[in-house]
């Protein structure tokens, strides 16, 4: 399994490929390639795609975010805030000693 950075970085990479198409459509139109109609057309699409993408990617990270936060809520409630390093001793002046 991935971990979660990696899944937001190939998200990234992913809108980053799909804004290049994008710029790519926009220099054919300036070209005059193909119709202005047809380009943008399929610019139209290529932004619904990648808005319907987002969204399931996106819906899914929550969940798992969700969850994630959830549980390390859970474990900061039970550290017992007074011992942040377990299994050590008290310094001597805590100890009560004094010389």
């Amino acid at each position: 399994m991935k971990t979660k950075p990696e899944i937001y970085e190939a998200i990234y990479k992913l809108n980053r490929d799909f804004q290049q198409v994008i710029a790519a459509m926009d220099e054919m139109t300036e070209l005059k390639a193909f119709s202005h109609d047809f380009l943008e057309f399929a610019a139209n699409r290529l932004e619904e795609l990648r808005a319907i993408v987002n969204h399931r990617f996106t819906n899914a990270l929550n969940g798992i975010e969700g969850e994630d936060a959830y549980r390390f809520q859970k474990m900061a409630l039970e550290f017992n805030v007074s011992d942040p390093v377990p299994n050590t001793l008290p310094a001597p002046q805590e100890q009560g000693q004094s010389e």
